[in-house]
């Protein structure tokens, strides 16, 4: 089967947008949601979080449930409205807080299902930008990045004064319901990455 750029195969990736700048959204939640979303994230103990070596960072072990998922939900109709799809739907979400020597976020397009991206900042003790096809965007706690995580490359410079900093970030992620994680099952991620080490 043919392959271009995306991980899976062009067949499975479903519905594509058309892919527009980047937009940076503000008072995503309101200060209610938003205040208690800092509250319910901030509680997790470090025996619920997972540290990723490859990004320096440290994450829900299971967020199934928790917090994250449930603002899937909740910000579904404002990622329809943002991205122009009523039809769009949650895949999964990812909370996850950058701290330490190993921080990081090399340049990269997402192999999950992340066709449509909200990437919201929590907290930030220091300004470290988000890169989008080599366009730089600030964001302060309650505002979001919009972006298509499998079409377009993002990353990060290098991150400050590592000892010292720590950026929390809440990514929410949205799919067509004809894209592979509908249609094959959340599960076949795990094929696309035995398929990429293959192929490395």
């Amino acid at each position: 089967m043919a392959k271009t750029k995306y991980f899976a195969d062009d067949e499975l990736m479903g519905t594509r947008p058309v892919v527009k700048e980047p937009v940076i959204v503000s008072d995503v939640l309101s200060p209610e949601k938003f205040q208690e979303t800092l509250n319910t994230l901030n509680g997790y103990s470090l025996d619920e979080l997972k540290y990723d070596r490859s990004f320096g960072r440290f994450m829900l072990k299971n967020p199934a449930g928790q917090m994250p998922d449930q603002l899937l939900e909740h910000c579904l109709q404002k990622a329809r409205d943002i991205f122009d799809s009523q039809t769009l739907l949650p895949t999964y979400s990812c909370y996850v807080r950058y701290k330490g020597a190993r921080a990081n976020l090399l340049r990269h397009m997402d192999s999950n299902a992340c066709t449509y991206t909200v990437d919201l900042c929590l907290t930030s003790s220091v300004d470290w930008p988000l890169y989008v096809e080599d366009k730089e965007y600030l964001l302060k706690p309650n505002q979001a990045l919009c972006f298509y995580g499998e079409d377009q490359l993002h990353w990060r410079g290098p991150f400050p004064e590592k000892d010292s900093n720590i950026v929390d970030m809440l990514f929410l992620h949205y799919a067509e319901p004809d894209h592979w994680y509908f249609t094959q099952g959340p599960e076949y991620y795990q094929k696309i990455l035995a398929d990429t080490r293959a192929a490395m």
